[in-house]
């Protein structure tokens, strides 16, 4: 048996939905998930545009990255700090 193998006793079998997400899925408010769909997207606009600014250097996109992009990233980042105080104070930890 080589080193990188492991011995089907010590092996867990993966399952494709553990209990864990499940759990996670059922305990997150709504809004909560909305909040962080949005900060993703969010950023996901600011990776569009950095792609576009990369792919056709003109100061037309220099521009759309710079203001939108600093727009999107920083409601991403509210968003996503919105939901992280929010789980925190939830669960008392805050």
């Amino acid at each position: 048996m080589s080193g990188s193998q492991v011995p089907p006793e010590v092996a867990v079998p993966l399952r494709r939905e553990t209990d864990v997400f499940r759990r996670l899925d059922r305990t997150a408010p709504r809004w909560q998930r909305r909040l962080t769909f949005t900060a993703v997207g969010a950023v996901l606009v600011v990776l569009a545009l950095s792609v576009l600014h990369f792919l056709w250097p003109t100061p037309v996109t220099l521009a759309l990255l710079m203001s939108l992009g600093n727009g999107a990233f920083g409601l991403g980042i509210v968003c996503y700090a919105l939901v992280v105080v929010s789980d925190l104070r939830r669960r008392r930890a805050l």
